[in-house]
């Protein structure tokens, strides 16, 4: 078990504002080289991990277009899916919750995220 945060999104991001996202997210994941690792910021995907969390934590990664994992996935009712990364509460979780807030703030509706408690 471990602290995670969840969200729900539709298949396809729009590129307006995606790009929007990814340029406001950028400046924020440059900050702070000692606690990321694998930053990339791109047209079709954003991911990111902590520097000491391999092996302890998921990687935070939102697509623009989704793509299940398994066949048998699917949408819920409202034709969102759904996402999550356990960041176990460790160094580089506050810039999971930048990303998904900016997420929110972008893409508005589209995006609906919490955590756990």
């Amino acid at each position: 078990m471990g602290y995670t945060h969840y969200w729900r999104r539709p298949a396809i991001l729009p590129l307006k504002e995606w790009r929007n996202w990814t340029k406001e997210l950028k400046p924020l994941m440059e900050e702070e080289g000692k606690i990321l690792a694998d930053v990339f910021i791109g047209e079709d995907e954003v991911y990111f991990n902590g520097a000491q969390a391999y092996g302890q934590a998921q990687t935070f990664r939102i697509a623009r277009s989704y793509s299940p994992f398994y066949e048998e996935q699917k949408p819920d009712d409202e034709g969102k899916w759904f996402e999550c990364c356990k960041t176990r509460k460790l160094p580089y979780d506050p810039y999971v919750v930048k990303a998904l807030v900016l997420a929110e703030k972008h893409f508005g509706d589209l995006i609906k995220w919490w955590s756990d408690r």
